[in-house]
């Protein structure tokens, strides 16, 4: 079976290769996704807040105070990592309970009817989980969309389509808008990107930017690599308060050659300092999907 790497919410996975996103809600501190194989619902998992929860009390409260599951098999792979082979409503079931106090979180990850050793596929795919450090940046790595963010920001909007993936996260008032685009050579052949990444950030925030093509910038060798700085239009009798909010734009467009993706940011902030908040990101759109 061949495997890769998943990461959505900063919840890491290693899955098969045949798996993928189906759904997903909340954020890093609260949700829940569901991966299929493209047939059916193969995975789901669910985190929040932690507190001060004891292992048992989250066992307790995740797996063995639900009427739906019936445990044939408990197994403690940690002080904080428990296994649990079980019948569910969905059929056979290999579950698993962990705690991150780090990061202030528990998880719940379920596997509906895992083939083979259940307790060895449960290991490869909460591999990542059980490595994660308070200090690592988040991952994100779903379709074949790959990044990483500082921790702090937070999902609030996500639009997921075929060629076309949009996310939104805020963190203390500055927002980043990232989407992901078609293949770089399509959109290279068709349209003109200096155009095309300004027409799709006034779609979405329509009459609130004003950009400034004139003082483009490319980045690097790459001419697919570019930057327009701009400023969010302040409309006082909308909101008078937008005076102190964030009134700087940078739009960035960042060329994955080796994957042939294109993917476009835009940062709105406050001031200059508030660019290193975008941490490694550029470098990592840029870069090549990593392999489980």
């Amino acid at each position: 079976m061949k495997w890769k790497r998943f990461a959505f919410n900063d919840v890491p996975l290693n899955i098969p290769a045949g798996w993928d996103l189906s759904r997903a809600t909340g954020n890093g501190r609260k949700g829940e996704l569901v991966l299929d194989d493209g047939g059916r619902v193969t995975l789901d998992a669910a985190w929040g807040p932690l507190g001060k929860r004891s292992m048992a009390v989250v066992e307790h409260r995740q797996v063995l105070a639900d009427n739906t599951v019936e445990v044939h098999r408990r197994q403690e792979l940690s002080p904080e990592h428990t296994f649990f082979l079980a019948q569910t409503s969905a059929g056979k079931a290999a579950l698993g309970v962990l705690r991150q106090p780090a990061l202030d979180r528990f998880l719940l990850v379920r596997v509906y009817r895992p083939r083979g050793d259940a307790r060895a596929m449960h290991e490869r795919l909460t591999a990542p989980l059980r490595e994660m450090r308070a200090e690592d940046p988040q991952q994100w790595c779903f379709f074949r969309t790959t990044f990483t963010l500082p921790r702090g920001w937070l999902l609030s909007e996500s639009r997921l389509q075929a060629g076309c993936m949009e996310l939104v996260f805020r963190r203390r008032g500055r927002t980043l808008t990232l989407w992901d685009l078609a293949p770089l050579d399509h959109m290279e052949k068709h349209t003109k990107l200096e155009d095309y990444v300004q027409q799709i950030a006034n779609k979405r925030y329509r009459k609130r930017l004003k950009f400034y093509p004139n003082r483009l910038a490319r980045g690097g060798a790459d001419p697919a690599d570019l930057l327009i700085p701009g400023r969010v239009r302040f409309r006082w009798l909308v909101n008078p308060l937008g005076i102190f909010g964030c009134r700087r734009l940078a739009l960035r467009g960042v060329a994955n050659r080796d994957a042939n993706r294109y993917s476009v940011y835009l940062f709105q902030y406050r001031g200059r300092r508030d660019l290193a908040w975008l941490g490694g990101l550029e470098e990592s759109l840029r870069a090549s999907r990593p392999a489980a």
